[in-house]
């Protein structure tokens, strides 16, 4: 089978992926860790905005409704054939998915962070960022554009654009933050971002500018601190 416009893409534990493909309807292809298409089912017509796989099979999407007046999210829970679970809203529009490695839910909404059971009760509510030399001050979230998590739980967030920051899932700061500059990894709303298994960052650029001289197109590599360590891909010759 062919991809009709891929919006996103999550791995399982076992190395499979899982492909968000939004056209007239939504399907989401599994593959195999080569490559090789394993299954597909069609979820309708909806356009979720995210996907994530727990560690016990199951996918979770994302996506937007207009409910009473305002824009909420509704998160879904679907089987392994996708079948739909459950689902339950949101007060906000969820904006990024993660999923711990105990099989709750991390949903970034717009100023905040929710953490979900897999059965939708809301456990947790992160409001901002605690520094060590300030326990009893939180410091708001602005606009979460991005999220990430490690293996260990650590959340990758990306703060309106020009910060960015490690918390725990108390919201406790856990690494100095790193502000927008050419070598760090906050450097818009076209970055994705995402950890591997070493505690390595990665993030995918479209474009950084106007020019070609500071677009990228690729994929760049960053040590758990955010120093820059390799760039994958660039742009092509084709116009």
């Amino acid at each position: 089978s062919t991809f009709g416009k891929i919006s996103n893409l999550t791995i399982s534990n076992t190395g499979q992926a899982y492909i968000l493909d939004k056209g007239t309807q939504t399907i989401v292809h599994k593959l195999d860790a080569l490559g090789k298409p394993i299954d597909s089912f069609n979820l309708g017509i909806i356009e979720p905005i995210d996907i994530g796989i727990s560690n016990n099979g199951y996918i979770y999407t994302i996506e937007s409704t207009y409910v009473d007046n305002a824009y909420k999210g509704i998160v879904k829970k679907w089987s392994t054939s996708g079948q739909l679970m459950l689902s339950w809203n949101t007060e906000a529009v969820a904006n990024k998915l993660a999923i711990t490695n105990d099989n709750r839910l991390v949903v970034a909404l717009k100023d905040r962070i929710n953490i979900f059971s897999e059965q939708g009760l809301l456990l947790k509510e992160i409001k901002g960022y605690i520094k060590p030399n300030f326990p009893n001050q939180t410091k708001p979230f602005t606009y979460i554009s991005r999220l990430a998590i490690s293996t260990n739980n650590e959340l990758l967030v990306l703060n309106s654009d020009t910060q960015l920051i490690t918390i725990n899932l108390e919201g406790k700061l856990l690494q100095p933050i790193i502000t927008n500059n050419e070598n760090s990894i906050g450097l818009g709303t076209y970055s994705n971002l995402a950890y591997d298994a070493q505690g390595f960052i990665y993030d995918a650029q479209f474009s950084l500018g106007a020019d070609s001289t500071s677009s990228c197109h690729c994929i760049r590599q960053f040590n758990s601190q955010g120093k820059f360590i390799k760039k994958l891909g660039g742009l092509g010759s084709k116009k």
